[in-house]
């Protein structure tokens, strides 16, 4: 984003100037209100379902296009993206063509991302629980089935120092132990919000998040 990504990570979580549509936060309300289908597999019937599928395309769609762009790399998604709109202008295509052409020219195997975040509704909701083991920082993240797979990241911080380590969940419960060479008072999960993912502030009656 040219704003630079700290206006990335606001549009993001709650939108950007105003374009809260655009946001985490307009998809989850629309989840809250029993509005969501899955991106890749329903045919809207009707305006309302066309309009309500533009506004999760350009909230959980465009949230999600940037995590496989950090799967696969910005600049090779863009390339292959490119080439594919080139290749197919003026034509009609179904996401099984859009993810075999990924596959074919990334040469990575992306079922299980189309799978989980266009072939069926919601998010992940990740919980987190830490503590300190001696020069360690030991802690668990657990998510609710079904479970989502995603490589989160999780910072460290106190003392005016920060660390920020990677760990890849994929099941109910996964476990870390990085090392900490300060005290750490504060542990926090994927705090740029890289991946989609329920907050509390995203509840119906609760403050949205900043």
């Amino acid at each position: 984003m040219i704003e630079g990504p700290e206006a990335a990570e606001q549009l993001r979580r709650t939108g950007f100037r105003g374009k809260v549509r655009d946001s985490a936060v307009d998809y989850f309300k629309a989840v809250s209100s029993g509005k969501d289908f899955p991106l890749a597999t329903h045919v809207p019937q009707g305006q309302e379902e066309i309009l309500l599928m533009h506004r999760l395309a350009t909230s959980k769609g465009a949230i999600v296009m940037d995590m496989l762009s950090r799967e696969l790399g910005r600049e090779k998604l863009s390339a292959i993206l490119k080439e594919f709109l080139r290749q197919h202008a003026g034509t009609s295509i179904t996401w099984h063509d859009l993810q075999a052409a990924i596959e074919a020219r990334s040469g990575t195997d992306i079922r299980w991302f189309f799978g989980q975040w266009f072939e069926r509704t919601g998010a992940p909701e990740f919980d987190l629980s830490w503590k300190i083991c001696g020069d360690r920082i030991c802690g668990v993240i657990t998510q609710p089935s079904p479970f989502y797979r995603a490589t989160l990241e999780v910072e460290l911080s106190g003392d005016g120092h920060s660390e920020t380590e990677k760990m890849d969940v994929w099941s109910e419960r996964s476990e870390f132990a990085f090392p900490a060479g300060f005290r750490v008072d504060q542990v926090a999960v994927d705090p740029y919000y890289k991946v989609l993912h329920w907050l509390p502030g995203f509840r119906p009656g609760s403050r949205a998040p900043d």
